[in-house]
């Protein structure tokens, strides 16, 4: 990359040496100073009554300089890997690799604040500040890397502080390492701090398609134009999913990405970029899992730019006076290729925190036998459906025995009530003697069939109306807000959400799973809700943790599970706890999940042109069993149908089959979903051990027909899909291709074998096909694979096999 006038490189010994302590462009001389950023907060801070509220930093370029008349003069940092450059107010202003092949496309006429606090007073009056000046900066050369601070003196009616970020940049790092400090001498509480911000960001060039941000919504969503999404919307979420599925404290503009962890973000990263080069891995690598949020935000003002940011917290937000530092690093850094490219990064940094101690599934002994072998799951959600055995464990018996596959039962309301309509959760042990027994005969039925079922148990919401409740004095261990009112919550019907470092509540759950075990023969449980929902800031001042909850989240379900699972294995290694979607934070203390998201093409995201990716299997695959999906065989829509259940198989994931009930198998609307799902199910048995315990590899590339695919009645198809999917999985040095024709139509697709870069060692290979019918083989192919063309029927799958050769 060509260097700038006046850019100072850092990596070189005379920039070395220029550098070590200088004020960059001191104030008054022509500099782009921040201009509001919309998704920060672009309207003016409210007090806690509403009216406005003292805003500081908010300086818009000088009169009479236009954004081509500004001077560009940047520190550098640079590596075998990367090369990041800063203006001189310590804001991101270029990214790209060493090499400048893969290059981010920042506008410096577009940047806005480096970084943004926001205070509070005592008496609830916001104040948002942010730089008035450059910085001073300094440079070093340290044993973890380069690195250079930055530091701020702010001040203000408010009072003062004063700030320093640091970014340092390993050696041969693929990313840098971003930190932020801040020394409080107000009578203030810094109440939100947002660094790194990202900004300036425009959209990379079409090229063949649009960029994507590739964002881990549940198991993943990449979202095409993103940019164009953030600042003009298509179609917003509406106010229900909106506040289940994001938070209650929505912020900015209705189309931004943003989400909190833990809760609906899954792992701490993004990867925004164009698929025919790279992007900017953006992370928060947080052993902690404390409670942030992170995201792409709408930004500048000019309906064209986006900002990368975080928001970080103080353990304790209600301090007043008291000062600020990160708590872990914040990741920006460049990738080449395609979103999983990103996920490599983030692997390598995933892998050695404490969710995954006990190692991969495989070597995992307290797993069970039966989960690391299930092939597929029927799940009996429906909202109006009762549990009773007698409509399930028929149609249960008569799906094992036609598709010849290994299946448990994720079991709603089998206490005899209906889900979303009981008064009792999370207690959802039958009260009820004759539905106890019930439950007795049926499990032992199941299991003279070799079937294990888990229930249904809630173990964020706490019912008001139930003894338990009563006698712990619930209201005094549910989600409390900085007024010290109880959160509202749209499952409120159910129950109230728990803050989930409560000693109550948490024997609750263990009592409740131990008595289905004890009492029903249940096999573990489902608990509900702990990896699928949203955080909530908790302010109780009577809880185990600071007001503003910082790791409450985490650190209480962590203790709840570990309580749980001592408990479970003691009475057998074989029974299990599964959880509703992914979260990284509990992979060690759950066996399963239920990720039903990536079968379906809605967007929880509310974009609808997103795609649901197997974002987390490509990090955790091989660490962390999940299984299910959002379709149905009441599914109007075959085409949908067999498309979302053709993503859980090429995706990695043990099948699920919902809505189907005894009966249901001599009516003539099931047969075709019946047929199919046998079809994934015999092709899911073939490449068991892969998909159940693999490494996830890119898929393959397939060159074949398009078709569009309606998710909504009330939106355009979604265009551009592949009719033939395909999925990689690595193990013991073979490599398996799962591919799916999801069409009514026989396909031919040109397939591409994939043994380079995806872990097997240099040397021949042979192509066997396992699926269907008798093992064949296909012939050789070299380190490089090649290209081979397939025809397939119509709604079929087949399996290879790659081989070393000797």
């Amino acid at each position: 990359m060509a260097r700038a006038s006046g850019e100072l490189a850092v990596g070189s010994g005379a920039a070395r040496r220029q550098c070590s302590s200088v004020r960059v462009r001191p104030p008054g001389r022509r500099h782009h100073a921040p201009v509001p950023a919309a998704g920060d907060g672009g309207a003016a801070p409210k007090e806690s009554h509403g009216s406005p509220a003292p805003v500081v930093g908010d300086a818009r370029r000088p009169a009479g300089y236009s954004a081509a008349e500004v001077e560009c003069e940047m520190i550098t940092l640079c590596n075998s890997r990367i090369r990041i450059g800063f203006d001189e107010w310590g804001r991101l202003a270029a990214l790209s690799d060493a090499a400048g092949t893969v290059a981010v496309p920042i506008e410096a006429p577009a940047l806005t604040e480096v970084f943004t606090l926001e205070l509070r007073s005592r008496d609830g009056v916001v104040t948002r500040v942010s730089p008035q000046a450059p910085p001073l900066v300094q440079q070093t050369e340290e044993a973890d890397g380069q690195a250079l601070t930055w530091t701020w003196r702010l001040s203000g009616d408010w009072g003062a502080l004063d700030a320093r970020a640091r970014v340092v940049l390993p050696p041969d790092s693929p990313v840098s390492l971003w930190t932020l400090a801040v020394e409080n001498h107000a009578d203030q509480a810094i109440w939100q701090v947002t660094y790194p911000r990202v900004s300036g960001l425009a959209a990379f060039p079409e090229g063949d398609g649009p960029d994507w941000l590739a964002a881990p919504f549940h198991m993943g969503e990449k979202t095409p134009a993103p940019v164009r999404f953030v600042n003009h919307h298509v179609k917003r979420v509406g106010t229900w999913a909106r506040s289940q599925d994001g938070c209650f404290d929505d912020e900015g503009g209705p189309g931004d990405i943003a989400y909190t962890y833990p809760g609906m973000w899954g792992m701490q990263y993004l990867a925004y970029g164009h698929p025919a080069g790279g992007g900017i891995y953006f992370a928060a690598h947080d052993p902690q899992s404390l409670y942030k949020r992170f995201g792409m935000y709408a930004d500048g003002g000019d309906g064209r730019h986006a900002a990368l940011m975080l928001r970080q917290y103080p353990e304790d937000r209600a301090a007043a006076g008291a000062s600020f530092a990160s708590f872990y690093p914040a990741a920006v850094g460049v990738y080449a290729g395609e979103w999983w490219e990103a996920s490599a990064i983030y692997r390598e940094w995933a892998l050695q925190q404490e969710w995954c101690r006990r190692g991969p599934t495989r070597e995992r002994e307290d797993i069970p036998t039966w989960a690391k072998e299930a092939d597929l799951w029927y799940w009996n959600w429906q909202t109006a459906n009762s549990g009773h055995p007698r409509r399930h464990v028929p149609a249960i018996e008569y799906l094992k025995e036609r598709f010849g596959c290994e299946i448990a039962f994720h079991w709603y309301g089998s206490n005899g009530e209906v889900f979303n309509g009981g008064w009792r959760s999370p207690e959802e042990y039958p009260a009820d003697r004759d539905i106890r027994e019930t439950l007795v005969a049926a499990m032992r039925r199941l299991h003279a069939g070799g079937i294990r079922a888990i229930p249904y148990v809630n173990a964020r919401l706490w019912c008001p109306d139930t003894h338990a409740f009563r006698e712990a004095d619930g209201m005094s261990w549910v989600v409390a807000d900085e007024h010290g009112k109880p959160h509202a919550d749209e499952w409120a019907h159910i129950g109230l959400t728990t803050c989930p470092t409560a000693p109550p509540f948490q024997e609750v759950i263990r009592r409740v799973t131990n008595q289905m075990i004890d009492g029903c023969e249940m096999d573990g449980a489902y608990l509900d809700q702990i990896t699928a929902c949203y955080a909530l800031p908790c302010f109780q001042p009577s809880h185990d943790h600071a007001p503003g909850g910082h790791d409450h989240w985490c650190r209480g379900y962590r203790q709840m599970l570990e309580k749980v699972r001592a408990d479970i294995k003691q009475r057998s290694v074989d029974n299990v706890i599964t959880s509703e979607s992914v979260i990284e934070c509990y992979l060690d203390l759950l066996d399963l999940d239920l990720s039903r998201e990536i079968s379906g093409l809605r967007s929880r995201i509310g974009c609808p042109g997103s795609l649901p990716i197997p974002m987390f299997h490509s990090v955790y695959h091989d660490y962390h069993l999940t299984y299910g999906t959002v379709q149905t065989f009441q599914e109007r829509n075959p085409d949908l149908f067999r498309y979302g259940e053709a993503l859980c198989l090429v995706g990695g994931g043990q099948l699920g089959v919902s809505g189907f009930f005894t009966g249901d198998e001599r009516k003539p609307q099931a047969q075709p979903y019946l047929e199919y799902m046998e079809m994934l199910s015999k092709a899911h048995v073939a490449a068991r051990a892969w998909l159940n315990l693999g490494v996830w590899k890119p898929p393959a590339a397939v060159a074949c027909e398009c078709v569009a695919i309606a998710a909504m009645p009330d939106l355009p198809p979604t265009q551009g899909i592949p009719a033939v999917l395909s999925g990689c999985f690595l193990l013991d040095g073979e490599v398996c291709v799962v591919l799916v024709n999801h069409t009514q139509r026989p396909q031919q697709a040109v397939v591409t074998l994939p043994p380079a870069g995806h872990g097997m060692a240099a040397g021949a290979f042979s192509v066997r096909r396992t699926h269907p019918g008798p093992e064949t083989d296909l012939g050789r192919t070299g380190p490089d694979g090649d290209a081979r063309a397939f025809t397939f029927d119509p709604a079929s799958a087949q399996i290879l096999v790659l081989r070393p050769v000797a």
